[in-house]
C-alpha cells in the first residue's frame, strides 16, 4: 500500500463508482468503515487475479473490486435471499459477467467448490457471538454481524481451502478475539503476516484489526503496520 488510509479514502467516492449503489440496498448492508479499510488493505491485486470474498453480503466490496481492477471473483454468502441484490448491484456496476453469487456457508465451501482457485481472499467476518461482547437492537443486524458460535473454525478452512499456495489473504476482526483467529489460521499454515490496528482517534482503544497473511508462509517475520486514525482529534 503506497497511500494511507486517509488518502485512500479522500480519492474514493464508493456510490459514484457504482451507479446506484446506494438504491435499495437495507441499511444494514451498506458500506462501512470496516468495508472501505479492508479494500484500502488489501490494496491493488495482480493483473488477471480469480478473488473471493467470504460473507459477501449484497455484494459491494465484490463489484468495487471487479470494476476498479478490471478481475474476476466470487462471493460466498449463506444469506441466500442477497444473491438479487447482489445481481442487481453487480447490473449496475457493469460487472455481471466478472462476479457471482456462491449460496454457501463458510462451512459448505469445502465441499461446493475446487480446492485452489484463488489468488487472494478478502472477509469481513462477524465480529461478535451472540452473549458474548457486543449485541444489536436490530435483529437483522444481530443476524448479519454475529454468530452463534465463533467463526474462526469454519472461516479459516474456507480460506485455506480456497487460496492457492503462497497467495494472500485479508481480514478485518474486531481485536478482542484476535489471538483466537491467528490460532486457528495458524493450525491450517495459514501464516499472519501483517498486522494494522485501528483506532477512533488517538488515545483510543483499538475498533478493529487489519490482517494480512499468505498460506503456507513461513512462521514468524509480523510486522505491525502504523496504526489508522479514523478521527485525528
Amino acid at each position: 500500500m503506497n497511500r494511507s488510509f486517509a488518502e485512500f479514502e479522500r480519492s474514493q467516492n464508493y456510490y459514484e463508482a457504482i451507479t446506484g449503489a446506494s438504491e435499495g440496498i437495507p441499511k444494514e448492508h451498506r458500506i462501512t468503515h470496516a468495508t472501505t479499510l479492508l479494500l484500502w488493505y488489501c490494496g491493488i491485486p495482480p493483473k488477471d487475479a480469480f478473488f473471493a470474498e467470504i460473507g459477501c453480503g449484497v455484494g459491494f466490496s465484490m463489484c468495487w473490486m471487479a470494476k476498479t481492477h478490471g478481475i474476476r471473483g466470487i462471493g460466498i454468502e449463506k444469506q441466500t435471499e442477497l444473491k438479487d441484490s447482489f445481481d442487481r448491484l453487480a447490473q449496475r456496476a457493469g460487472v455481471s459477467g466478472q462476479v457471482s453469487f456462491l449460496p454457501l456457508s463458510a462451512e459448505e465451501v469445502p465441499k461446493a467448490y475446487s480446492a485452489g482457485s484463488c489468488d487472494f481472499v478478502f472477509s469481513n467476518p462477524p465480529h461478535f457471538e451472540h452473549q458474548r461482547g457486543k449485541s444489536y437492537r436490530d435483529s437483522i443486524r444481530q443476524t448479519f454481524r454475529s454468530l452463534e458460535g465463533p467463526a474462526y473454525e469454519s472461516f479459516c478452512f474456507a480460506i485455506a481451502h480456497l487460496l492457492k499456495p503462497r497467495r494472500r489473504f485479508y481480514l478485518v476482526l474486531a481485536p478482542q478475539y484476535l489471538p483466537e483467529w491467528i490460532e486457528h489460521l495458524s493450525e491450517l499454515r495459514l501464516r499472519v503476516k501483517n498486522l494494522c490496528f485501528v483506532h477512533g482517534k488517538p488515545g483510543k482503544h483499538a475498533e478493529l484489526v487489519l490482517v494480512k497473511g499468505i498460506k503456507e508462509g513461513n512462521p514468524g517475520f509480523l510486522v505491525v503496520d502504523p496504526p489508522v486514525f479514523l478521527k485525528e482529534g
